[in-house]
């Protein structure tokens, strides 16, 4: 089931625009899990809600992450992603090694359906992020390509790469990261 929903967003990476590919991204999960919630809801018989319950979390994981990683690389250019894509990656291991901590702390207090709401909630604070970092953001990549030639007491060790230096949209971009880490 995941290398097709993995083939699947490939393949509309390769038709639509980043932004667009998210956008479906976060829709599929939300309309997938509030599907779910109902689902469990409705249904009385506890076994089959568990055995999709068990299903939902390897899909509703592997596409929360391509969401993460290609929002992250839609916000940072190469230089910030060297420097920060390993601290995100340390703190994904983190939140999964948190989450994996609470979960059965968590889910007898409040049962099975209000951890669907839990992850529900997520999903939807998450989608706004990515609207706002969107909004916020736009033509982001375009920083890339910016080049300071203001630096005369530096020799050019490296001719053909360009100097690029943080700016205040940069900064903006770290507390953008902080933000989503945080929800």
């Amino acid at each position: 089931m995941l290398p097709l929903i993995g083939l699947g967003i490939l393949g509309l990476q390769r038709r639509r625009a980043d932004a667009q590919v998210l956008r479906v991204i976060f829709l599929l999960l939300i309309a997938g899990l509030t599907s779910l919630y109902l689902l469990a809801s409705f249904n009385r018989n506890e076994k089959y809600p568990g055995l999709l319950l068990l299903i939902w979390v390897d899909i509703e994981y592997t596409l929360t992450e391509m969401a993460f990683w290609l929002q992250a690389n839609t916000l940072f250019n190469v230089r910030q992603a060297k420097r920060l894509f390993g601290f995100l990656g340390v703190g994904q291991v983190t939140a999964a090694v948190a989450g994996g901590i609470l979960l059965p702390m968590l889910a007898p207090r409040l049962g099975i359906g209000n951890m669907y709401l839990f992850s529900l909630a997520g999903l939807i604070l998450a989608f706004a992020n990515f609207c706002y970092l969107n909004a916020t953001f736009r033509g982001s990549g375009e920083r890339s390509t910016r080049t300071n030639h203001s630096a005369p007491d530096r020799p050019d060790l490296y001719p053909e790469m360009e100097l690029v230096r943080p700016s205040a949209q940069d900064h903006r971009s770290y507390i953008a990261l902080i933000f989503s880490l945080v929800m």
